[in-house]
């Protein structure tokens, strides 16, 4: 997937937290290495929110820290997101409580 950054204030955070965290290195990899929505792996827990983030979906990050994401390249059918059309994201920030 191509991957696009809301802001510099969000790669930079999450570029400082690669530099000692595998784990995060790895979820953004997974990320771009996926071609649609449908193949990132089931350890992202990757899933669409609700409320003031509808539209938006989140993958586990950095526990309890999850990365969220707004679809930019998609197809939608009665309102829903055709998951295998999303083929571009834009991260918008790390939340760690959006519940």
């Amino acid at each position: 997937m191509e991957i696009v950054w809301k802001g510099h204030k969000v790669k930079k955070q999450v570029e400082k937290m690669a530099q000692s965290n595998l784990i995060v290195i790895n979820r953004l990899k997974q990320l771009e290495n996926a071609p649609c929505f449908l193949d990132i792996p089931a350890s992202a827990k990757a899933h669409f929110l609700k409320g003031d983030l509808k539209g938006r979906f989140a993958v586990d990050f950095d526990y309890p820290a999850r990365l969220v994401c707004e679809p930019v390249v998609f197809k939608k059918k009665g309102g829903q997101f055709i998951k295998e059309t999303i083929t571009a994201v834009e991260i918008i920030e790390i939340k760690k409580d959006y519940h």
